[in-house]
């Protein structure tokens, strides 16, 4: 196994230093911010005793000190429902590491510092489109100070630049994430509230919508019973569920910053349920033909069709969600 300068190992270190710009969830996140402190303070304990006076050191401390308070969990449902929602703690968690970071490419030796230069092209080249300028501008200069193997003071502002923007670019795109992420938790919710109200109301007055054509109703007799609405519900949120998990499984990674994918099943069960219930309603009204004859289990057999049909309505946003997450549809 390679061994990085400051003791640890490589695989490690390339772990910690990636995970950022990759797709993890915030739990791995935390295991992730740690694993990257740990390495940094490793990093820090070899810096030589004259470079210590530093001022760079002591900020360098303080950072991986507010990473630690960082990767603690949030104590209380509330606030780790907030936590979750807003994402704060991870990513200033990643803020603070990051610092660390900056911190410490003005304090080691300039061949240690050279090591990241491949994996800072790397991340250049998760983060910014080729055709950018800035893109062409910073390889070029990444490529320079590999080949030279050494550093100037206006280097070192270069590498730190290029960080900040590789860091800030990922933060806007995890941003992106999340809000999208809950905007769809919150569109799910207020499905599902609606949902929960029909069914009950439903179930206590069973006249509330009918779902009885030409006198014979769900059940095959002439009367609605409390229940057809919740096996209609129930049977279209099977449906589609089914599709979400296949879409699920059509993914390489169902980790995301925020549990993304995971998001899109919930919803894909949630709207099955709604277009069952709306596609019946319809084929009851006889808009689409006739179904005077249609009960029972052939009527539950048209609310799974429907349910697996909110495939055509979500597609949309399952378009979006590769896009985030650099996917392919």
């Amino acid at each position: 196994m390679s061994v990085s300068h400051a003791g640890e190992p490589a695989s490690l270190r390339e772990e910690s230093r990636n995970a950022y710009a990759r797709p993890v969830p915030p739990e791995t996140c935390s295991v992730l911010i740690n694993a990257r402190r740990m390495e940094l303070l490793a990093r820090l304990d070899a810096i030589p005793a004259p470079k210590r006076d530093h001022p760079s050191f002591e900020r360098a401390k303080e950072c991986l000190s507010a990473a630690e308070s960082a990767t603690s969990e949030p104590e209380g449902i509330v606030k780790r429902f907030r936590d979750w929602w807003s994402g704060e703690r991870i990513e200033r968690g990643w803020s603070a590491v990051h610092q660390a970071e900056d911190a410490l490419i003005t304090l080691e030796p300039r061949h240690a510092v050279l090591q990241d230069i491949p994996a800072l092209q790397e991340r250049l080249n998760e983060t910014l489109d080729r055709q950018d300028p800035r893109y062409v501008s910073f390889t070029g200069q990444l490529s320079k100070m590999a080949k030279d193997e050494r550093l100037d003071e206006n280097e070192i502002k270069s590498l730190i630049h290029i960080r900040h923007l590789i860091h800030r670019a990922t933060n806007d795109s995890h941003q992106g994430v999340r809000a999208f992420r809950n905007l769809v938790v919150v569109t799910s919710v207020a499905l599902v509230v609606m949902l929960v109200v029909a069914v009950i109301w439903h179930f206590l007055n069973p006249s509330f919508l009918s779902f009885c054509n030409k006198g014979v109703c769900l059940n095959g007799t002439s009367q609605s019973h409390g229940i057809d609405l919740a096996e209609i519900v129930g049977v279209g949120l099977l449906a589609g569920l089914l599709a979400g998990l296949l879409t699920l499984g059509k993914l390489k990674s169902v980790n995301s910053p925020y549990n993304l994918p995971r998001v899109q099943v919930l919803l894909k069960a949630v709207a099955g349920a709604t277009t069952a219930l709306l596609g019946i309603l319809i084929l009851q009204s006889g808009l689409i033909f006739d179904a005077a004859k249609t009960t029972g289990t052939a009527m539950l057999a048209y609310a799974a069709l429907f349910g697996y049909s909110q495939e055509l309505f979500t597609r949309v946003i399952d378009r979006h969600v590769s896009s985030l997450l650099g996917t392919k549809p």
